[in-house]
C-alpha cells in the first residue's frame, strides 16, 4: 500500500463519528508523478519489485471502528499537500495504525480495527 500514494494529494480527511470511519481521499496523477520521477538520461526499465501502480483517479483509505485520529499541521518540511509514505502496523490489541507521512514532514495517524481500499471513478475526477 505505502508506495502506490507516493506523490499523491492528498483532498481530504472526512471523519464519520456515528459509523466510526474516517477516510482519506487521496488523487493520483500518474502522468505528474512519472515524469517527476524519471531519471537523467530519460526512462529505465524498474529493477525494483513492488505494488502495481494506481491508474490517474481518485483513491480512498478507509478506517473502520477508529478509536484514534491525530491530524498535526506543523509542516516542520515546509507546506505540501502530497504524500510521502502511508504504512500500516498492526497493534498488540489487534488494532491497526495506518500513518500518513506527508511531504510536508507531519504525520497524520488512524487506529482502528480495519483499513480498506476503495477507487472512486478514476479519470472521472480533478484535483
Amino acid at each position: 500500500m505505502s508506495s502506490r500514494y507516493h506523490d499523491g494529494a492528498l483532498l481530504d480527511i472526512v471523519v464519520d463519528w456515528q459509523a466510526a470511519t474516517v477516510t482519506l481521499r487521496i488523487y493520483i496523477n500518474r502522468a505528474a508523478i512519472d515524469a517527476s520521477s524519471l531519471p537523467f538520461g530519460g526512462q529505465q526499465e524498474h529493477q525494483e519489485l513492488h505494488e502495481p501502480e494506481l491508474p490517474t483517479g481518485t483513491y480512498s483509505v478507509i478506517v473502520r471502528g477508529f478509536v484514534d485520529l491525530r491530524v498535526p499541521q506543523q509542516r516542520p518540511w515546509g507546506p505540501s499537500v502530497y504524500v510521502d509514505d502511508l504504512s500500516l502496523e498492526e497493534q498488540p490489541d489487534g488494532s491497526v495504525r495506518l500513518s500518513v507521512q506527508m511531504q510536508s514532514g507531519d504525520v497524520i495517524e488512524v487506529v482502528g480495527g480495519m483499513v480498506e481500499e476503495a477507487a472512486d471513478s478514476p479519470a472521472d475526477n480533478e484535483a
